[in-house]
Protein backbone atom coordinates (compact mmCIF):
# COMPACT_ATOMS: atom_id res chain seq x y z
CA UNK A 1 0.00 0.00 0.00
CA UNK A 2 1.08 3.38 -1.20
CA UNK A 3 -0.12 6.73 0.40
CA UNK A 4 0.81 10.50 0.13
CA UNK A 5 -0.65 12.23 3.41
CA UNK A 6 -0.59 15.94 3.89
CA UNK A 7 -1.92 18.45 6.59
CA UNK A 8 -4.15 20.53 4.25
CA UNK A 9 -7.18 19.31 1.39
CA UNK A 10 -6.10 19.29 -1.59
CA UNK A 11 -2.32 19.75 -1.19
CA UNK A 12 -1.80 17.26 -3.98
CA UNK A 13 -2.54 18.14 -7.60
CA UNK A 14 -4.04 15.55 -10.00
CA UNK A 15 -0.32 15.39 -11.52
CA UNK A 16 0.88 14.50 -8.22
CA UNK A 17 -2.03 11.77 -8.04
CA UNK A 18 -1.60 10.63 -11.30
CA UNK A 19 2.06 9.91 -10.84
CA UNK A 20 1.26 8.01 -7.28
CA UNK A 21 -0.85 6.01 -9.23
CA UNK A 22 1.63 4.66 -11.77
CA UNK A 23 4.00 4.26 -9.31
CA UNK A 24 1.87 1.88 -6.82
CA UNK A 25 0.87 0.25 -10.95
CA UNK A 26 4.29 -0.07 -11.80
CA UNK A 27 5.42 -1.63 -8.25
CA UNK A 28 2.58 -4.12 -8.49
CA UNK A 29 3.17 -5.20 -11.93
CA UNK A 30 7.55 -5.86 -10.24
CA UNK A 31 5.86 -7.70 -7.46
CA UNK A 32 3.75 -10.19 -9.61
CA UNK A 33 6.88 -10.15 -12.22
CA UNK A 34 8.83 -11.65 -9.51
CA UNK A 35 6.39 -13.89 -8.12
CA UNK A 36 6.10 -15.51 -11.81
CA UNK A 37 9.78 -15.86 -12.07
CA UNK A 38 9.90 -17.93 -8.56
CA UNK A 39 7.35 -20.07 -9.68
CA UNK A 40 9.45 -20.51 -12.87
CA UNK A 41 12.09 -21.44 -11.01
CA UNK A 42 10.26 -23.91 -8.79
CA UNK A 43 8.91 -25.47 -12.08
CA UNK A 44 12.75 -25.85 -13.30
CA UNK A 45 13.69 -27.37 -10.80
CA UNK A 46 10.96 -29.48 -8.89
CA UNK A 47 8.43 -31.82 -10.39
CA UNK A 48 5.26 -30.01 -10.13
CA UNK A 49 2.68 -33.28 -9.59
CA UNK A 50 5.09 -34.60 -6.70
CA UNK A 51 7.04 -31.40 -4.96
CA UNK A 52 9.95 -33.75 -5.41
CA UNK A 53 12.95 -32.36 -6.66
CA UNK A 54 13.96 -33.19 -10.15
CA UNK A 55 17.23 -34.44 -12.31
CA UNK A 56 18.46 -30.74 -12.64
CA UNK A 57 17.98 -29.70 -9.29
CA UNK A 58 20.14 -33.03 -8.10
CA UNK A 59 22.98 -32.72 -10.56
CA UNK A 60 22.93 -29.04 -9.42
CA UNK A 61 23.40 -29.80 -5.85
CA UNK A 62 25.98 -32.98 -7.06
CA UNK A 63 28.34 -30.61 -8.34
CA UNK A 64 28.35 -27.69 -5.60
CA UNK A 65 28.84 -30.61 -3.52
CA UNK A 66 31.66 -32.06 -5.47
CA UNK A 67 33.27 -28.70 -5.46
CA UNK A 68 32.74 -28.27 -2.00
CA UNK A 69 34.45 -31.50 -1.56
CA UNK A 70 37.14 -30.59 -3.76
CA UNK A 71 38.09 -27.33 -2.34
CA UNK A 72 37.82 -28.34 1.22
CA UNK A 73 39.59 -31.76 0.43
CA UNK A 74 37.29 -33.47 1.28
CA UNK A 75 35.27 -36.68 1.10
CA UNK A 76 31.97 -37.00 -0.37
CA UNK A 77 29.54 -40.30 -0.42
CA UNK A 78 26.79 -40.45 -2.71
CA UNK A 79 24.30 -43.20 -2.52
CA UNK A 80 22.08 -43.98 -5.22
CA UNK A 81 18.73 -46.64 -4.85
CA UNK A 82 17.15 -47.96 -7.71
CA UNK A 83 13.67 -46.60 -7.61
CA UNK A 84 11.75 -48.89 -10.27
CA UNK A 85 9.97 -50.68 -7.29
CA UNK A 86 9.08 -47.08 -6.13
CA UNK A 87 7.47 -46.03 -9.42
CA UNK A 88 5.23 -49.37 -9.52
CA UNK A 89 3.84 -48.29 -5.50
CA UNK A 90 3.92 -44.92 -6.66
CA UNK A 91 2.04 -45.66 -9.04
CA UNK A 92 -0.62 -47.60 -7.35
CA UNK A 93 -0.43 -46.19 -3.91
CA UNK A 94 0.56 -42.13 -4.84
CA UNK A 95 3.76 -40.67 -3.31
CA UNK A 96 2.80 -40.47 0.52
CA UNK A 97 4.26 -44.14 1.31
CA UNK A 98 7.45 -42.88 -0.86
CA UNK A 99 8.08 -39.94 1.41
CA UNK A 100 7.23 -42.08 4.31
CA UNK A 101 9.95 -44.58 3.27
CA UNK A 102 12.20 -41.43 3.19
CA UNK A 103 11.82 -40.76 6.27
CA UNK A 104 12.51 -44.01 8.06
CA UNK A 105 15.11 -44.58 6.11
CA UNK A 106 16.52 -41.16 7.11
CA UNK A 107 15.63 -42.03 10.60
CA UNK A 108 17.33 -45.25 10.44
CA UNK A 109 20.82 -43.90 9.24
CA UNK A 110 20.91 -40.56 10.78
CA UNK A 111 21.16 -37.47 8.64
CA UNK A 112 24.25 -36.32 7.01
CA UNK A 113 26.46 -33.33 8.59
CA UNK A 114 24.31 -30.12 8.12
CA UNK A 115 26.67 -29.04 5.23
CA UNK A 116 25.91 -31.79 2.92
CA UNK A 117 24.26 -29.24 0.21
CA UNK A 118 23.52 -32.41 -1.72
CA UNK A 119 21.28 -33.41 0.94
CA UNK A 120 19.17 -30.50 1.13
CA UNK A 121 16.98 -30.97 -1.50
CA UNK A 122 15.95 -34.68 -0.45
CA UNK A 123 16.12 -33.69 3.19
CA UNK A 124 13.54 -30.65 2.55
CA UNK A 125 11.24 -33.58 0.44
CA UNK A 126 11.39 -35.88 3.45
CA UNK A 127 10.26 -33.28 5.63
CA UNK A 128 7.11 -32.67 3.88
Amino acid sequence: MLALQASEVGYFDQDEVNLLAELAANVSFALELMHKQDRITYLALYDPLTGLPNRTLFHERLTQSLQSAVRNNTSLALVLIDSSASRRSTTRWGSRPAIASCRRWRSGWGAPRATSTAWRAWEATCSR
